[in-house]
């Protein structure tokens, strides 16, 4: 069998470094969204206008993700759109990551992983997921005197049910309306008796024969007379 010969065969091409896709920069920057600049190196690094990048610190406790929106490859000035952020406070050992980051516009507000987002202003800001929470949850306050406070309505307490929330915040029981605890005995009609409900054996009333009983009534200045159908008064 004949010898079969190998032939190598290169194919000429372009060589030369990888390109950088990562860069260093010792700005001090704050954690937040908006525009943030910083001098990057090295200036070599392949960053374009547009593109995504993330800037995070040594730790990886501080993460900024945002598009290119100015860019100076002789100088390694930087200037990006933060529209998603991670951490708070500031550092100056960043690190930009090209074509990197979460993909588009995220949770852009001026917080932390904790809290969550408010409007102030007409832009996205942040409060701690307990102060919303303390606010939402704040009670009623009745007036004193100086006024009150909005809020959720105060829980009722056992036995409360037929009560109802004045503006001072307290559960009263409504005036009138048959309310309270009959005074006397059954039968005898009620009256006010110094403040509370009164009554009295020689003053009742007969809900089945409709008679009215009333003893040692007294008239000034008038007449009792006596008519078939009852008693009839008159004076003053």
């Amino acid at each position: 069998m004949p010898d079969i010969e190998v032939i190598e065969v290169q194919v000429p091409g372009i060589q030369g470094p990888a390109p950088i896709l990562e860069a260093a920069s010792t700005t001090s920057l704050s954690v937040g969204g908006g525009a943030k600049s910083l001098t990057v190196a090295p200036a070599s690094v392949v960053i374009a206008m547009g593109m995504r990048v993330r800037i995070v610190n040594g730790d990886a406790t501080k993460i900024m993700d945002g598009e290119v929106t100015a860019w100076n490859s002789g100088s390694g000035a930087l200037t990006v759109n933060v529209d998603y952020f991670e951490g708070s406070g500031s550092a100056n050992d960043w690190t930009v990551i090209c074509n990197a980051g979460v993909p588009g516009p995220a949770s852009l507000f001026d917080g932390d992983a904790t809290d969550v987002p408010t409007s102030e202003g007409g832009s996205f800001g942040g409060d701690d997921v307990e102060t919303v929470l303390n606010a939402l949850n704040a009670v009623f306050v009745g007036d004193s005197g100086s006024g009150g406070a909005k809020g959720l309505v105060p829980a009722p307490a056992a036995g409360d049910g037929s009560k109802f929330l004045k503006g001072d915040g307290s559960w009263a029981t409504p005036a009138g309306g048959g309310g309270g605890t009959p005074g006397g005995a059954d039968t005898q009609v009620q009256f006010n008796d110094g403040g509370a409900f009164g009554g009295d054996a020689s003053f009742v009333f007969n809900k089945t024969t409709k008679l009215l009983g009333a003893q040692g009534i007294a008239v000034a200045m008038g007449t009792v007379a006596n008519a078939e159908t009852g008693v009839g008064i008159t004076g003053t």
